[in-house]
C-alpha cells in the first residue's frame, strides 16, 4: 500500500512539473500577444483550402499570425518561398538564348482548333484569352519559360489530336521539354497547367505510366500552391486554379484506371 502511494505521488509530481512548464510557455505566448493587442486578420480569409477544414501544423506555423507574434512581417514566409524560387529560376535561365521556331500560321491555327475541340472541352484550365498569348509566343523567338512551355504543349497536343496516327517527331513537344526544369522548379498556376498537359500528352501517346508520373507531380504542386498561399487573389486566376485542381483529380483517376487495365 505504501509503495502504491509513493508511485502515485511520483506520478502526480511529474504531472505538476509538466503543467508548470506548459503554464510558463503560455505565459510567454501571452506576453508576446500583449504586444499586439489588435486582432490579426489573416489575408484572403475568403479563400478556403480545398476540401480541408483543418490546417496542417506546418501551414499553421507559416500563417501571418505566427509571423506577427514572432515580430516578423506578416508575409515573411511567402517571401522566403518566392525568394528561393526566384534565385533558382534566375540561375536556370542564365546563359539560355532565345531560339527561333518558325510555325506556319495555318498550322498554328489548325493544331489550336484541334486542341480546343478535343482536349480543352474536357480540361478547361486555360484563360479565355489564351489564344492571344498563344499566337504572340509562337510569333516571337522562344526563351525557355513556363509560359512558352505551356504554349508549345498546347500545340504539341493539338498535333496529336489533329493526326493521332502520325509517327513523325513532334517539334513542339521537343521544344517544350527544354523548359521542363523551370516548370518543375516554379510554383505557379502556369507550371501546374504545363504538368497537366505533359500528362495529357503522354496519355494521348498511350504511355499511361509517364502520364501518371506527371499527373502526380501536378497534384503535389497545386497542393503546395494552396498551402503556401501563392495562388493569388485575382478572381480569374483563382477560378483557373480551382479548375486545375479538379482537372488533376479527374486526370489522375482516368490515368490510374488505364494503368490497371494495361
Amino acid at each position: 500500500m505504501i509503495l502504491l502511494l509513493r508511485q502515485l505521488l511520483r506520478v502526480a509530481s511529474r504531472i505538476e512539473s509538466e503543467l508548470e512548464v506548459v503554464n510558463q510557455r503560455l505565459d510567454y505566448i501571452t506576453s508576446l500577444l500583449e504586444k499586439h493587442p489588435g486582432p490579426v486578420q489573416e489575408p484572403h480569409e475568403d479563400v478556403a483550402a480545398l476540401s480541408s477544414h483543418e490546417d496542417s501544423p506546418f501551414r499553421l506555423l507559416a500563417t501571418s499570425s505566427i509571423m506577427v507574434v514572432l515580430e516578423l512581417e506578416p508575409d515573411f514566409s511567402q517571401n522566403l518561398i518566392r525568394l528561393e524560387r526566384i534565385n533558382f529560376l534566375t540561375g536556370s535561365t542564365s546563359g539560355t538564348d532565345a531560339r527561333l521556331f518558325f510555325v506556319p500560321h495555318q498550322q498554328a491555327v489548325t493544331v489550336l482548333a484541334a486542341f480546343s475541340e478535343r482536349i480543352h472541352i474536357y480540361y478547361p484550365i486555360l484563360a479565355s484569352d489564351f489564344s492571344e498569348e498563344y499566337f504572340r509566343v509562337l510569333s516571337e523567338p522562344l526563351t525557355p519559360s513556363c509560359q512558352s512551355c505551356l504554349v508549345l504543349l498546347v500545340a504539341a497536343i493539338g498535333c496529336v489530336a489533329h493526326d493521332p496516327t502520325s509517327d513523325r517527331e513532334n517539334p513542339f513537344f521537343t521544344a517544350a521539354l527544354s523548359s521542363l526544369p523551370l516548370v518543375v522548379a516554379e510554383c505557379s498556376l502556369v507550371s501546374v497547367q504545363c504538368l497537366v498537359f505533359l500528362s495529357i500528352h503522354y496519355a494521348c501517346l498511350l504511355k499511361p505510366c509517364q502520364a501518371h508520373d506527371y499527373c502526380l507531380v501536378a497534384s503535389f504542386k497545386i497542393q503546395n500552391l494552396f498551402k503556401s498561399g501563392l495562388q493569388g487573389t485575382d478572381p480569374d486566376v483563382l477560378e483557373l486554379t480551382h479548375r486545375a485542381y479538379w482537372a488533376i483529380l479527374l486526370l489522375e483517376r482516368q490515368v490510374a484506371c488505364t494503368n490497371r487495365h494495361s
